[in-house]
C-alpha cells in the first residue's frame, strides 16, 4: 500500500504541475531535463516506482528535442529493407483486391522514400523520422507486422476520461457514445443519475472524431468496424484503446460536449516507465534510449548464439480471476482463464452452454486442452443442446491449440489449413541449408537436431502439400509460382501426425493425431453452435474461426461496429488473418549460425541476398525496436493463410468475410456478458423469451451477405461462390438427440477427479496478477484522480471538524485509500500491492531473515515469522475484504510484536496464512482452508491447542471468529478441528477490527464515513462476493449467531480491538457484548480516534506513533505467554 501512496502523491504533484500557469515554461531544449527531474524526484520518494506521470506538452517537447543521427538512421532503414523482404503480403498491400476495406500501401517503396528524405536532410529530428516508420508499418493493418521504434516506446500519452461506450440504449436504435462512468452511475439506483450522450469532442462531431482515431491512431485491424470496437470498453476488452495507444502528439486535453449542453475538459497526460538517470537534454536522451551500440553492449552477456523457436511471446502468468473479471462464475476454467466453460441458468436458455475462448496463449497448454475435454464431458452429461463459442477480443496464440479446440468440437473432420511463404532469395538460401543440415542429423539427439534447424521454420521436410503428401526434401518443395505480380512457395500444411515436430515446436500433439488419438465423439451439431465475436479475433483465433465456419459450418453473430454503417454486415474476423508471425530476434540466430557453419558456397549465395545485410545490421535493427530482448515489437507475417479451393491463392487477410448476423451492444451488455450470450442464442437458435425465428432480430441488411453462411456461401472456387451443402461432411449430421448417452457409464473415480479439478480452479486467486499494457496505462488517469482526491481532502479538512480524521495527514491518507478502492479495480490494486508471498519474501530479504514457506494444501500456504519450534504459535489470518492478499503491513506488525516480546523475555512464533480469495473462492472455501491451517499445527506439528493463539484482522478476524464458532457448532461440510473440546482449548484469540457484521445500515457507517477509509458500498460488494449463493449464517458472518451460542468459548481468553472512528465499530461492539453475555474472559480495547485496524495500516504510510489498539495487543499477549 505504501507504493500506492507514493504513486498517488506523485500523481498529486503532477496534477499541480498540469494546473500551473507560469511565465517560466521550459524551453524545448530543457524539456528532457524537466522529465528527468520529475522522475528523479519520484524515485527519491519511492525507489521502486516504475510509472511516472508527466505533463503531455513537456513529453512532446522532450521528444522533439532528440536529434537525428543520419548514419544511424540510414543503418536502421537498410536493416528494415532487408528484413521486411520476407513480409508475406507486400504485393497485396501494394495492390489489394477490390473487397479489401483499407487503403493500398507500398511498404518497400515507403522505406525508399524515408531513405531519400534522410539523404536530403529533410528530418528536423529523430521523432519525425520514427513517426514516418511507425506510420508506414501501421498502414499495413496487420497485427503480425510490427516495428515500434525505440524513441516512440519511451513515452505514452493517456486520455483521462477513461473508457467510453458505443451503445444502443434500447438495443435496437442507432448507438450513441457515452462515458462508461456515466452509464455506470445511472445504473446505481441510489444516485438518481441521468446519463447524457457525448455529441462532440474538440468541436468535431463525436462519430467523426472517434472514427478518425479508430482508423488512424489506434486501429491495427484490417476491418474498420473492428477498429471502431477496439476503442470502447467491453467486458472482454477493458478499458478500450481510446484512452491511449498514440504515437503522434494528441495535444494536452480533450473537450467533451454532451447532449445536455454541458462540456468538460479532460487533460491528456504523458507517462514514462524508464529511469532517466543521465538524461538532461535531447542528445543524452538519444544516447540512453536510441544508441543501439550501447544497448547491445549492455545485453551482450545475455545474448544466445543458438537458434530459437518462434512461438508468440507468452503473456505474463496470471490467474483465472485476472482473465474472467466481469464474467459469471465458470463451471470450469483452465489455470489462467484463457478458456472457460459456462452453463446459462435463465429461463429459455438452460440447455445452452458457453465456451469463452479468450486466447490461444495460455500459460499451460495442457491445462487448456484438459479443460476443453472436461467441459465437453459435462455438456454430454447435461445433454446440453446448444453451444455459444465466444471469441471476442481473442488475439490468438498457439496455432495447434486453435486446431485442437476445433478438433474436439468436430473430431471426424481433418482440419484444412494451408499456407505459403513469399519466395524470396533469402528464404531459398535458409531453407536449402537448414533442410539439408537437419536431414544429416535426423538420427542424432533431439538437441543436436533442433540446433541444426530441424523442425524449424526453415526445415521443409515435415511439411505436407495441400493434398496431405510429404515434401520430404528441399527440391520437392522449392517450386515457386507467380501470382499477383509476386513469387510464392507452393501450398503447405502441417503434419499433425508428426509427434516429434509437434512436441519440439509447440509442446503438444493435437487431439486425434499421433499418440493422442483418443478423442470423444462429436456432441453438438453444426446448426446448434454459433460463434460470438466483436471482430477483434486475430491470428490463431482466425485459424480456429475459419475452420469453424468453413469446415464446421458454424454461423457467427457479430456485435457492435460503426453506427455510421448501420444496415451493413460486419466481418466476423477483423484482426490479422496471417498464418504465422516471425520475430526478428528469432530469425537472427539462424542467420548467424549459417554464416558461422555453412560451406563457402552457401555463404557466397547468402551474400547475394539480404541475409548479408541482416548479418551485419540485423542486431542493430533489432536493438532500435521497443523491446529487443523479446523482439515483440519487431515482427512480420511470415505465412499467408490460403482458403481451400481458392485457385486465386488470395491470402485470407484480403478476403472479405461477413458474419451471419450483426447486433448493437445494449446497456446491459456493458455490465453483464451473459446478456450478449443470451441475445446471440436467441438470434442463432431462435430460443428464449420473445424469439421468433433464426436471425429475425438482426440489424436490417446484416444477414445473408454473399460471403456468410447465412447467404449460402462456402469455399471459393475460381472466384465463384459455391453451394454450402456440397461440402457438408456426412459426419456433421449427428444431432444431440441421437448422440450416445455416456453419463451412465462415467467412471466414478474419473468424475470425482474432474470435480476436484474444478474445485481447485475455483480456489485460484488474484495473487501474482499481471496487468496488460492497457490496464497499466489506465492507472495514469486513476492516479491523477486519486491525486485530486488528496488535494481536495487537504482543502476540506479545516472545514469539516465533525467528519474528518484526527490529523490532516491521517485525513489525506484515508481519502487516498477511499478513492483508490473506488477508482482502481481489484486487479490493479492487487498488482500494485503484489502477492502476500512476494511481500513476505521481499521483507525477509530486506531484514536478512530466513524465508520459511510451507504448503498446507493445494490452495493455501503459510509463511513463518520466528522459530517454528517455539513453544507457542499464533496462527494469523490476514484481512483484505476476502478479495485482497496479505501485505507487508501484516508482516511488519507481527514482527514488531515479536521483537517487543523478545525484549521482555517472551517467545512467540507467528504463522501467516495465505488462504484462497474471492471472487474465485467463496464461502465456505476460506473456512475450510482456515481449519486445514489450524489442523496442520495441531496434527502435523503435534501442538496442543493450549499452546496456540488464533489471530485475524478485519476479514481475517471474521475467519478466526468463525473457527471459534465452528469448534463449538461444527459446520456439516467443513472438517472438524482436531483435539478440541471444552477442556482442551486455544490459549487465546486476537481479533483486530474483526469484520463480524456485514450490516452497512448501522449508524457508525454514517457517523464515521468521513473519518475512516472503509466505505459502505465496498463493504457490501465484498461481503456479497464472499457469501456468494450460500445462505447467511454465523459461519460466514459471526455476528449473526444468537448470544447464547457463544457460551463456553473454546479459548482461554479473547482480545478484540477496534477504533472509535471506524465504520465497523457498532457491529464489533454489538458482537463483543453478545459474547460477553456468556463469557467473562473477553477484553475489548477501543482506540480513541483510530480508524479501521490503525495499528496495521498507519505504519504502512509512515505513521509511527503507537496506537492504543497495537499497545493493547502487545500487553495482552505478554500477559498470556
Amino acid at each position: 500500500m505504501k507504493d500506492l501512496l507514493t504513486v498517488c502523491l506523485v500523481a498529486s504533484l503532477a496534477t499541480t504541475i498540469f494546473g500551473q500557469s507560469t511565465d517560466n515554461e521550459p524551453t524545448q531544449a530543457q524539456a528532457c531535463a524537466q522529465v528527468s527531474s520529475i522522475i528523479s524526484s519520484s524515485l527519491g520518494v519511492q525507489p521502486s516506482a516504475t510509472a511516472f506521470v508527466l505533463p503531455a506538452q513537456v513529453v512532446q517537447d522532450c521528444r522533439e528535442s532528440v536529434p537525428i543521427y543520419k548514419e544511424d538512421a540510414l543503418d536502421l532503414i537498410q536493416g528494415l529493407q532487408a528484413w521486411l523482404q520476407s513480409q508475406s503480403t507486400l504485393a497485396y498491400l501494394r495492390n489489394p483486391p477490390p473487397d479489401y476495406l483499407m487503403e493500398a500501401v507500398d511498404i518497400l517503396g515507403g522505406l525508399d522514400n524515408i531513405q531519400q528524405k534522410l539523404v536530403n536532410d529533410e528530418y528536423a529530428g529523430e521523432l519525425a523520422f520514427q513517426l514516418d516508420i511507425a506510420a508506414l508499418i501501421f498502414s499495413a493493418r496487420d497485427g503480425h507486422f510490427v516495428f515500434q521504434p525505440d524513441l516512440l516506446s519511451i513515452f505514452a500519452f493517456e486520455r483521462t476520461i477513461g473508457g467510453l461506450l458505443s451503445i444502443s440504449l434500447d438495443g435496437e436504435s442507432t448507438p450513441e457514445i457515452y462515458s462508461y462512468a456515466d452509464i455506470a452511475a445511472s445504473r446505481n439506483a441510489s444516485l438518481d443519475w441521468q446519463p447524457s450522450a457525448i455529441v462532440s469532442i474538440d468541436g468535431e462531431p463525436v462519430l467523426e472524431w472517434l472514427d478518425f482515431q479508430a482508423q488512424n491512431t489506434t486501429g491495427l485491424n484490417q476491418d474498420p468496424d473492428t477498429n471502431w470496437n477496439a476503442l470502447f470498453n467491453e467486458i472482454a476488452n477493458s478499458p478500450g484503446a481510446v484512452v491511449g495507444a498514440m504515437n503522434a502528439f494528441p495535444g494536452v486535453s480533450n473537450n467533451y460536449t454532451f447532449a445536455n449542453g454541458t462540456s468538460r475538459v479532460f487533460p491528456i497526460v504523458g507517462i514514462a516507465q524508464q529511469d532517466f538517470d543521465g538524461v538532461f537534454d535531447g542528445p543524452s536522451f538519444y544516447q540512453k534510449f536510441c544508441n543501439a551500440t550501447v544497448k547491445m553492449e549492455a545485453a551482450a552477456t545475455a545474448t544466445s548464439s543458438q537458434p530459437v523457436r518462434t512461438p508468440s511471446p507468452r503473456r505474463p502468468e496470471s490467474t483465472a480471476d485476472e482473465a474472467l473479471l466481469g464474467y459469471p462464475n465458470p463451471f470450469i476454467t483452465d489455470e489462467d482463464g484463457t478458456l472457460a466453460g459456462f452453463f446459462l441458468d435463465t429461463d429459455g436458455f438452460r440447455d445452452t452452454a458457453v465456451l469463452a475462448v479468450k486466447s490461444f496463449e495460455p500459460t499451460n497448454d495442457h491445462s487448456f486442452i484438459d479443460t476443453m475435454k472436461k467441459f465437453l464431458e459435462e455438456c454430454r452429461r447435461r445433454r446440453s443442446s446448444h453451444l455459444i463459442v465466444d471469441v471476442s477480443s481473442n488475439g490468438g496464440g498457439n496455432i495447434l491449440l486453435a486446431v485442437d479446440t476445433f478438433k474436439q468440437l468436430f473430431p471426424t473432420v481433418d482440419p484444412y489449413h494451408t499456407f505459403s511463404f513469399r519466395a524470396t532469395d533469402q528464404l531459398e538460401v535458409l531453407m536449402n541449408y537448414y533442410t539439408s543440415s537437419a536431414a544429416e542429423l535426423q538420427d542424432s539427439g533431439e538437441q543436436d537436431f533442433a540446433n541444426a534447424g530441424g523442425d524449424s521454420d526453415y526445415d521443409v521436410s515435415p511439411l505436407l502439400d495441400a493434398a496431405g503428401q510429404g515434401y520430404d526434401n528441399f527440391d520437392n518443395y522449392w517450386r515457386p509460382f507467380e501470382v499477383h505480380n509476386d513469387s510464392f512457395t507452393p501450398l503447405a500444411r502441417y503434419n499433425l501426425s508428426n509427434v516429434e515436430e509437434s512436441e519440439i515446436v509447440d509442446g503438444l500433439v493435437v487431439s486425434g493425431y499421433g499418440n493422442n488419438r483418443d478423442i470423444a465423439p462429436q456432441h453438438f451439431a453444426s446448426e446448434n453452435v454459433t460463434m460470438v465475436t466483436d471482430g477483434q479475433c486475430a491470428s490463431s483465433c482466425h485459424t480456429f474461426s475459419h475452420l469453424m465456419k468453413w469446415q464446421g459450418k458454424v454461423k457467427t453473430v457479430a456485435f457492435g461496429g460503426r453506427p455510421q454503417t448501420s444496415g451493413q454486415p460486419m466481418q466476423y474476423v477483423g484482426g490479422v488473418k496471417g498464418s504465422e508471425i516471425v520475430y526478428l530476434g528469432n530469425l537472427l540466430p539462424f542467420v548467424s549460425m549459417l554464416y558461422d557453419n555453412a560451406p563457402s558456397e552457401v555463404v557466397e549465395a547468402a551474400d547475394k541476398t539480404g541475409l548479408k545485410t541482416l548479418q551485419e545490421l540485423g542486431n542493430y535493427t533489432l536493438y532500435r525496436s521497443a523491446d529487443p530482448v523479446s523482439s515483440t515489437f519487431a515482427s512480420i507475417n511470415y505465412q499467408n493463410f490460403i482458403g481451400q479451393f481458392d485457385s486465386s491463392y488470395t491470402p485470407l487477410q484480403f478476403v472479405y468475410e461477413a458474419a451471419d448476423c450483426r447486433l448493437w451492444y445494449s446497456v446491459d451488455m456493458a455490465f453483464d456478458i451473459t446478456a450478449i450470450w443470451q441475445r446471440a442464442a436467441s438470434e442463432a437458435f431462435a430460443i428464449g423469451p420473445n424469439s421468433t425465428d433464426v436471425f429475425a432480430g438482426c440489424l436490417e441488411g446484416s444477414t445473408n451477405a454473399p460471403s456468410s453462411l447465412s447467404g449460402n456461401a462456402t469455399l471459393f472456387d475460381n472466384g465463384n461462390v459455391a453451394n454450402v451443402t456440397q461440402f457438408i461432411p456426412s459426419t456433421l449430421n449427428a444431432t444431440t438427440d441421437n448422440a450416445p448417452d455416456d453419463s451412465s457409464s462415467t467412471d466414478a473415480a474419473a468424475e470425482n477427479s474432474a470435480h476436484d479439478a474444478i474445485r481447485q480452479t475455483a480456489y485460484s486467486s488474484l495473487r501474482g496478477v499481471g496487468l496488460s499494457l492497457v490496464e497499466k496505462l489506465e492507472l495514469v488517469p486513476a492516479f491523477v484522480s486519486i491525486g485530486f482526491a488528496a488535494s481536495r481532502a487537504a482543502i476540506e479538512w479545516p472545514f469539516r471538524p465533525a467528519a474528518r480524521a484526527d490529523t490532516l495527514y491521517h485525513h489525506i491518507v484515508h481519502a487516498l485509500i477511499r478513492k483508490s478502492s473506488k477508482r482502481l479495480s481489484a486487479r490493479q490494486l492487487s498488482w500494485i500491492e503484489g502477492s502476500f508471498q512476494q511481500s513476505y519474501e521481499d521483507w525477509c530479504k530486506k531484514k536478512s531473515l530466513p524465508v520459511n514457506i510451507i504448503t498446507i494444501s493445494d490452495k493455501t500456504k503459510g509463511f513463518w515469522l520466528g522459530d517454528p519450534t517455539s513453544p507457542v504459535i499464533l496462527v494469523f489470518f490476514h484481512g483484505g475484504g476476502f478479495i485482497f492478499d496479505g501485505n507487508q503491513g501484516h508482516i511488519q506488525f507481527w514482527h514488531s510484536i515479536q521483537e517487543t516480546l523478545k525484549d521482555r523475555g517472551k517467545s512467540l512464533a507467528v504463522l501467516l496464512i495465505a488462504y484462497p480469495l474471492t471472487p474465485r473462492a467463496v464461502f465456505p472455501s476460506q473456512l475450510e482452508e482456515a481449519v486445514n491451517a489450524v489442523n496442520y499445527v495441531l496434527q502435523d506439528l503435534e501442538r496442543s491447542p493450549s499452546n496456540i493463539f488464533l489471530g485475524g484482522d478485519s476479514a481475517g478476524g471474521n475467519i478466526a471468529a468463525a473457527i471459534l464458532y465452528h469448534a463449538m457448532h461444527p459446520h456439516e461440510s467443513v472438517r472438524r478441528i482436531a483435539h478440541m473440546n471444552s477442556k482442551n482449548r486455544f490459549r487465546g484469540v486476537v481479533l483486530i477490527s474483526p469484520w463480524v457484521n456485514f450490516d452497512v445500515s448501522l449508524e457508525s457507517f454514517n457517523r464515521n464515513k468521513g473519518k475512516d477509509y472503509l466505505q459502505a458500498d465496498k463493504e457490501e460488494e465484498w461481503s456479497d462476493l464472499y457469501v456468494g449463493k450460500s445462505q447467511p449464517s454465523a459461519y460466514s458472518e459471526p455476528g449473526l449467531a444468537p448470544p447464547h451460542e457463544w457460551k463456553g468459548l473454546v479459548a482461554d481468553a479473547v482480545l478484540v480491538t477496534a477504533g472509535t472512528d471506524e465504520v465497523l465499530i457498532d457491529g464489533i461492539s454489538r458482537w463483543v457484548n453478545d459474547i460477553k453475555a456468556h463469557n467473562s474472559n473477553i477484553s475489548f480495547v477501543n482506540g480513541t480516534r483510530e480508524p479501521h485496524e490503525a495499528s496495521i495500516i498507519w505504519p504502512m504510510f509512515g505513521i509511527r506513533r503507537e496506537t492504543e489498539t497495537g499497545h493493547g495487543v502487545q500487553t495482552w499477549l505478554y500477559d498470556r505467554l
